[in-house]
């Protein structure tokens, strides 16, 4: 999380998944982990070795002028979980060694986000707003989890999504990691 740089954006916050493709059966997933032919490594499969990004990348849409996000409050959730951010099973669950909980991870984000926000004098509430963003794998975390965020914020929280990425692989889709479909035409509250 890094804090709103400009003070005319203070009440806007660019919530950013990171990318990185996806695994969806146990075949997938094993070829995944072993760093196969994807060219993924195990970074990607597991929350247990420490993030490649110590602060938040600060390009594209969370650079600092060059972005209509440049200088809001920005948090990147980084990618560990396979799941395109959506997963909420276990491995007893999947019949896997690996469990899949990128929706509690970017739940557990957002809380976080709130508490700091509300520790910092800033809390989130009527006027300011939030944007969900991602690509690749991200954005597919954000066409699935953008109600969900939305029903789940302090009440006032503007919510905007953001999927940057091709959005035909979307529509009629039910992720088998976790319930529900995806429709690809209801992503802003």
């Amino acid at each position: 999380f890094a804090p709103a740089t400009s003070p005319s954006r203070a009440r806007t916050w660019l919530v950013f998944l990171e990318g990185g493709g996806e695994c969806n059966d146990a075949a997938s997933c094993t070829t995944r982990f072993q760093g196969g032919s994807t060219g993924y490594t195990t970074k990607l499969m597991t929350s247990t070795s420490p993030p490649v990004a110590t602060s938040v990348r600060r390009s594209g849409l969370m650079a600092p002028s060059a972005s209509p996000f440049g200088g809001a409050n920005v948090a990147e959730i980084t990618y560990c979980s396979s799941d395109a951010h959506m997963g909420d099973v276990s491995a007893s669950e999947t019949g896997t060694p690996w469990s899949f909980r990128g929706r509690r991870i970017v739940w557990a984000t957002l809380q976080d986000i709130v508490a700091q926000a509300q520790q910092a004098g800033n809390p989130l509430g009527p006027g300011h707003t939030l944007v969900l963003a991602g690509c690749s794998a991200g954005s597919k975390g954000v066409v699935g989890l953008c109600d969900h965020v939305a029903d789940h914020l302090p009440s006032g929280v503007a919510v905007k999504c953001f999927a940057d990425s091709a959005m035909d692989y979307l529509e009629g889709v039910v992720s088998p990691l976790s319930s529900g479909n995806m429709d690809p035409l209801s992503h802003e509250k």
